[in-house]
């Protein structure tokens, strides 16, 4: 392949991974803690960037899936599979989960011959516990996920079971990549045409990258035209359609036998280059920022400890002693406007809940100025269902809309308060450093130059809502219990954030059924086969606004949850360093005189590495601005 951002892209995330390790080497040495960039590591180790891939059955999509990844892992679709969605990520050793919808699950070993016969017996029709089954994680070792992706593999947009549609949906809403997969021959079917028009949202088409896959089904001479009626009839649909033809068969025979000149010409490269373009332009990009500016900020700490502790090391006993103790008085005090500031967050809550409460009482009035009226004197089962997709897809849009709007006013107007909070924490013992130490002082403001403004807001809010962690993760668990087994999925799957959240668990709300359990046939979408009259119709949609109103407390917690990991955790992370620093110091008293000189000598190597470590940080961070410009 050749040399681009798809390149780019790979090599700046393996120098983070690089720097990264040196990194944990070096906080071992130290008596900082690295639960930081041990979080970071992990984060590397796992997918952080989801790719949905759609299309109807026979597109081709498994092939095309295993010549991503180079390997037959993904099952053929010779009988309906795809119990629910397959989720792919990378792993060292292969093996499988199987999550089920009461919660239990199954493990199997993927490490044999032929791991795709394997999950075939699990998540075809062959299997009588097909429907039971929520979701089926994947490990395996391949380059493709191994650049922190997660491969999703979604039921066919023409699947006869609508009790799967839910769940492409939710995965569909939160997905960073969207690979919708055409057959040049017969482009844009019905349920092709009704998937662009009615199900996907709309933030969700910016997403979109089709790839017109079995090119070479069509002769040479005649693929240039066959492209263009692709990309005529997609921008009826579709603005500025990305289009790549691919010929997946070919490539993953190519990939499997080691010829890089056969595989140029299926057109897979540039696709994945394409792909790996778009993502690093993305949120991929970002996060990799997020992630160096984590070391950065880790290696500030480390260096402000060890001129805080030789200082100490240089000033009268008596007089350092008397400065520890007024600094665990004011660290107490601070701890309690931290917990303040806990108090405030959550009394947020209920005006969260009230404005969605709203946005729901709001769609409920469209429902009954506008839809209902239309829908009453409707006589096309067809022209029912469209009207009722494209209700459901813009009250979805409009509560996402919202919860991310209070999400980022909640950052807005506390971030600032953190941030003080944070500063006042990092300064209890400011006056312990050498008042003549120019090179101090000169450090800190390097400091305060690296410290990140409007920016690291920003990069605070997308990290929150895309993977906030624990408090996403707790957000989810509420709304599961009210959803169902949907909400779940979204925050566990991929990257457990804030947007998984909402999305999946709007999604939930589309099905007949709130709860985990009961028959999983009843479709979430008004299909044609389950409307008997018009009546029934109206019925569906009164039934999704009220459990669209019902959601807005467990979701405002998430929201809650979520702000609290993005605002509070610097506080915390703070509160801890100092309270570390200051056992630190008073140890470091209590040493002989020789004991005390071998520290600062061990202070002073330590201040070279953490400056080396910077420097690299900080040449990553302008190669990865770069790429991503």
């Amino acid at each position: 392949m050749k040399e681009g951002r798809n390149i780019g892209f790979s090599k700046h995330r393996s120098g983070l991974e690089s720097i990264v390790d040196d990194h944990l080497a070096f906080a071992s040495e130290t008596d900082v803690s690295a639960e930081r960039i041990e979080g970071v590591r992990e984060q590397l180790d796992e997918g952080e960037l989801s790719v949905a891939v759609v299309g109807e059955i026979n597109r081709g999509k498994s092939t095309f899936l295993n010549a991503l990844l180079g390997e037959t892992v993904f099952p053929s679709r010779t009988m309906v599979c795809t119990a629910g969605v397959t989720v792919l990520d990378h792993g060292e050793t292969p093996r499988a989960e199987v999550v089920y919808k009461d919660g239990s699950s199954e493990k199997i070993d993927l490490s044999g011959e032929a791991p795709a016969r394997v999950l075939k017996e699990v998540v075809s029709r062959s299997n009588k516990d097909v429907q039971d089954i929520q979701v089926t994680r994947v490990w395996y070792p391949n380059p493709f996920t191994g650049n922190g992706l997660v491969l999703v593999d979604t039921p066919g947009v023409n699947d006869p079971d609508h009790w799967r549609e839910e769940i492409t949906y939710s995965y569909l809403a939160e997905a960073d990549a969207v690979i919708m997969l055409l057959d040049p021959m017969q482009p844009l079917s019905a349920s092709e045409t009704e998937f662009l028009d009615a199900k996907i949202l709309d933030r969700s088409i910016a997403n979109l990258i089709f790839v017109v896959n079995k090119i070479d089904d069509v002769p040479q001479s005649d693929r240039e035209d066959a492209l263009a009626r692709v990309r005529d009839m997609l921008s009826e649909h579709v603005p500025n359609p990305t289009v790549y033809p691919v010929a997946a068969k070919p490539a993953l025979d190519a990939k499997r036998q080691g010829d890089e000149e056969g595989l140029q010409g299926t057109g897979l490269p540039q696709f994945e280059e394409g792909l790996m373009d778009f993502l690093a332009k993305g949120r991929g990009g970002l996060l990799l920022k997020t992630k160096v500016q984590k070391g950065l900020d880790h290696l500030a700490h480390v260096e402000d400890t060890i001129q805080q502790r030789r200082a100490a090391l240089d000033a009268e006993k008596g007089e350092v002693e008397e400065r520890l103790s007024d600094a665990q008085s004011k660290l107490s005090a601070l701890s309690r406007k931290r917990d303040a500031l806990e108090n405030d967050l959550d009394s947020e809550q209920s005006r969260i809940e009230r404005q969605l409460k709203q946005v729901a009482r709001d769609r409920a009035d469209h429902l009954g100025n506008s839809v209902k009226p239309a829908l009453s004197g409707e006589s096309s089962t067809q022209a029912l269902r469209d009207r009722a997709l494209r209700f459901q897809r813009d009250s979805i849009e409009a509560f996402r809309s919202a919860t991310e709007t209070a999400f980022d006013r909640l950052v807005d107007e506390y971030d600032a308060a953190s941030a003080e909070l944070t500063g006042e924490i990092g300064d209890v013992l400011s006056n312990l450093r050498r008042e003549a130490s120019n090179r101090a002082q000169s450090m800190q403001v390097e400091r305060e130059e690296r410290r990140p403004k409007q920016s690291d807001l920003e990069t605070r809010k997308a990290g929150a809502a895309v993977g906030a962690g624990a408090g996403a993760a707790a957000g989810a668990a509420a709304t599961a219990s009210t959803l169902g087994a949907i909400g779940t999925i979204g925050a566990g799957i991929l990257t457990g954030g804030l947007g998984l959240l909402v999305g999946a668990g709007a999604a939930a709300m589309l099905s007949d059924d709130g709860s985990s359990g009961g028959s999983q046939r009843d479709s979430q979408y008004v299909d044609t086969d389950e409307i008997v009259d018009n009546q029934q119709a109206l019925k569906a949609l009164d039934d999704f606004i009220d459990r669209l109103e019902s959601s807005a407390a467990p979701v405002s917690k998430g929201i809650i949850d979520s702000a609290k990991d993005a605002i509070l955790d610097p506080v915390d992370q703070s509160i801890q360093n100092q309270r570390r620093l200051i056992q630190q110091i008073k140890e470091d008293l209590r040493q002989t005189e020789q004991e005390q000189q071998d520290t600062r000598d061990r202070l002073a190597a330590q201040e070279e590495r953490a400056e080396s470590l910077r420097e690299r940080y900080e040449g990553l961070m302008e190669e990865i601005e770069a790429m991503t410009a």
